[in-house]
């Protein structure tokens, strides 16, 4: 829907933070990390407003991007936090459209030049935008963003994207939609799961991905499975809100309390890493290479980045996470 009409902005407004305020609060493991937006970290010339983050995309240079509730924003290695490109607006599943090869391993994206997805919704001065950003395409690093599809339909509160398949969790409807020319989506009708918090894609396997709901369960999903079961449940998975699959049948899970598990099995088996302060709002989770169940690999090769109500965290394996900056009203 769109509304032009400048006379309109204070329920644009109202609408906005009534939408952006309930990406978690109907969730009964995130509710608490929810409703932030008054969260702000230091940059480089004092106090900047960040928000509630949503999103983490892990850059080449060793920083991050971050989306957020007032936009994008890069964060350094010693934890330096400055507004990136252009976008002041609600940011909702900021991922990088990354450069993995056929075994899952890669490099991040550059900052500069990387390709990255995301959604979300207009500040309060955007009375011309609709409320549903659909599909939000960056080719500059982040710098600039182009409606892509979907616009004013639906509202991408988690999106993955490996080998060109893009995987993502309406929030509108609780649909989980996937394309691979964002010109056609598939619906994958999420059933009786109850509202879904993340997903990630197999970065070997594209056509595979595992999402999580708000009782903390995790189901493992297949395109078009012979047998027409399409949803499958990761019975021996822990609790889980927040889930990253950074190479082959390696799968990392953050749960409602931020506790950190590694699957080296594509999520049969799950071992404790680690924990990190707060409530968790993102997870994004980087390999070195492939670590697979024959390689005996735990956690080792990886570098975490976790979004808490405490602030952010980084993490070589998932485990001994340092904070990168903190939150402060």
């Amino acid at each position: 829907m769109l509304i032009a009409a400048a006379g309109l902005a204070l329920l644009i407004a109202l609408v906005v933070f009534a939408v952006t305020t309930d990406d978690t609060s109907t969730s009964d493991v995130t509710g608490r990390a929810a409703g932030k937006h008054g969260q702000h970290a230091v940059g480089d010339d004092g106090p900047l407003l960040i928000g509630h983050i949503h999103g983490i995309a892990p850059t080449g240079d060793g920083g991050a991007l971050i989306g957020a509730h007032y936009g994008v924003f890069a964060v350094d290695t010693d934890g330096n936090v400055v507004e990136h490109g252009e976008r002041r607006s609600d940011t909702m599943g900021l991922t990088d459209v990354n450069n993995r090869d056929e075994t899952g391993s890669g490099a991040e994206s550059d900052v500069e030049s990387g390709t990255y997805l995301a959604s979300g919704h207009p500040n309060a001065d955007e009375t011309d935008k609709p409320i549903y950003a659909g599909l939000l395409t960056s080719t500059d690093g982040g710098a600039t963003w182009e409606e892509t599809a979907l616009t004013g339909e639906v509202d991408f509160h988690a999106l993955d994207h490996e080998q060109g398949r893009t995987w993502g969790i309406d929030s509108v409807t609780g649909r989980i939609l996937t394309a691979t020319s964002h010109r056609e989506w598939d619906t994958v009708d999420a059933g009786d799961l109850g509202p879904l918090l993340d997903v990630a894609a197999d970065p070997t396997r594209p056509s595979r991905a595992v999402v999580t709901n708000a009782r903390g369960e995790a189901y493992a999903i297949r395109r078009n499975a012979p047998s027409g079961r399409v949803f499958t449940r990761l019975p021996s998975a822990p609790s889980l809100a927040w889930l990253d699959w950074p190479a082959g049948d390696v799968l990392a899970g953050l749960s409602p309390s931020g506790t950190a598990y590694v699957s080296t099995d594509a999520g049969r088996n799950w071992i404790e890493v680690g924990t990190v302060p707060g409530v968790p709002s993102a997870l994004a989770v980087t390999a070195d290479g492939n670590r697979s169940a024959e390689d005996g690999g735990g956690a080792a090769g990886q570098h975490w980045w976790v979004a808490t109500d405490a602030g952010l965290y980084a993490a070589k394996d998932g485990a001994s996470f340092g904070n990168v900056f903190a939150f402060r009203e």
